[in-house]
């Protein structure tokens, strides 16, 4: 999931990270209506237009070639300024005391319809990728460091485990880090003297 550069990042880094883009373009724009406008948006002048036309629409490098379709850049030169596209990282939803030979991860589809500058939908770029492959199919997946997520330590009050009651609230997280928590629980220490709650927002 990793590429030279990153055609779908929506421009919410500020102008400046964006000028130089728009630069690029403007020079190899062959109509000159479009290349006075590209100009217009990455001068000083233009930064109320800049804010309503691209940054508010959180339009993409891709979005900007479908609205100025005279633009031919070389792929050298987009290759410089376009961000790399970054590995997506997973959390598994199960614990590998259960099995480990098998790992199951959630993820959510996105989907943008084409609103406001942008002329075509825009989906997840891992995430509708991984929904298109098909039994059989291989991934190339690296293991990365485990997070911090632990039980507290234990104290003189309440030295076994199973007599800990639980609540865990997921403000962004996801599910999927808790519910691999919850079944490592549950299959090293089956038996529970409280219940666990975990809430997640709606």
């Amino acid at each position: 999931l990793i590429c030279k550069g990153d055609l779908t990042k929506r421009s919410r880094d500020g102008r400046r990270h964006f000028q130089p883009v728009l630069r690029m373009l403007a020079d190899n724009a062959s109509d000159e209506n479009e290349k006075r406008r590209l100009l217009e948006l990455c001068s000083a002048q233009g930064n109320e237009e800049f804010t309503q036309f691209v940054r508010q629409a959180g339009l993409s490098f891709a979005d900007l070639l479908f609205a100025f379709p005279s633009c031919r850049p070389p792929v050298d030169r987009c290759l410089e300024l376009l961000p790399r596209l970054m590995p997506r990282p997973y959390s598994v939803t199960c614990s590998r005391e259960r099995n480990r030979r098998r790992v199951r991860f959630a993820f959510s589809m996105l989907h943008f319809e084409p609103i406001d500058g942008r002329r075509y939908s825009r989906h997840g770029v891992a995430s509708d990728w991984l929904a298109s492959l098909k039994v059989g199919d291989q991934v190339q997946v690296m293991l990365k460091e485990p997070s911090r997520f632990r039980l507290p330590p234990l104290s003189n009050s309440c030295s076994d485990v199973r007599r800990i009651p639980l609540i865990m609230i997921g403000p962004g997280t996801g599910v999927a880090p808790y519910l691999s928590f919850l079944q490592h629980i549950l299959l090293v220490t089956p038996i529970y003297f409280h219940p666990k709650w975990f809430c997640i927002a709606a």
